[in-house]
Formats: structure tokens, sequence, C-alpha cells
């Protein structure tokens, strides 16, 4: 994948969570709440995506090539995983709020290890 794949792929479909977002939480969705809510949901790993993306873009092609590959399949993972996680839980302290915030955590830790061990190289 390219530089400019990434970033205009994770722009658009980070757009695609915010405004689905937006027209859940308004009650404006054309779909239904709960459909709108699932899209977003299932969406919005590529808003945080975006941002490291525009940070990746400036480095070297080997370090984005690096950080490119464990983009690949941690998108894939988290995407299926967003869409499996329940919306609500009573028996498991688990929903898609949480799954959110520990893919966006383990994206965030990995890029930042692979820019320090690129840079000890």
């Amino acid at each position: 994948m390219t530089k400019k794949t990434i970033m205009f792929g994770s722009l658009i479909l980070g757009l695609i969570a915010l405004t689905f977002g937006y027209l859940s939480d308004s009650h404006m969705c054309f779909l239904g709440y709960l459909q709108c809510e699932n899209i977003a949901y299932s969406l919005v790993l590529f808003v945080p995506l975006f941002v490291l993306a525009a940070l990746f873009y400036f480095a070297k092609d080997e370090l984005f090539a690096r950080w490119a590959k464990f983009v690949k399949w941690w998108a894939s993972l988290g995407v299926l995983i967003m869409v499996l996680a329940p919306r609500t839980s009573d028996y498991l302290p688990l929903n898609k709020k949480i799954v959110f915030v520990f893919a966006t955590g383990v994206l965030v830790l990995v890029s930042i290890i692979l820019a320090i061990q690129k840079r000890k190289q």
C-alpha cells in the first residue's frame, strides 16, 4: 500500500464513521438508529488511523512500509472485533467503546514502538 492510499482510505472511512455517528446521535439516519450506530462504531477505528497515517506520511519509506504492514492486519482485526463486540453487556465489562479504546491504544503503542525501533537502528 502506498502512503497516499492509506491516507486517502483512512480519511474517507473516518469521515464515513463520523457522518454516521452524527446521524445516529441526531436521530436523522435514513437506515435507522442502530444501523447507523453500528456502521459508525465499525469504522471509527479509521479516525485515529488517519491521524497516525498523517504523522507517518513524513517518515522514511522503510519505516512507513513496516508500519503499513502492521496496519493491514490491525485494521482488519479491529473492524472485525468492533462488529462482533456487543453494544452493551450486563454480564461482561465489554462493549464497543472499550474495544475502541483498547484497539486504538494498541495502534498507538505499536506505532510508537516501531518508530523507536527504527530510530535506534
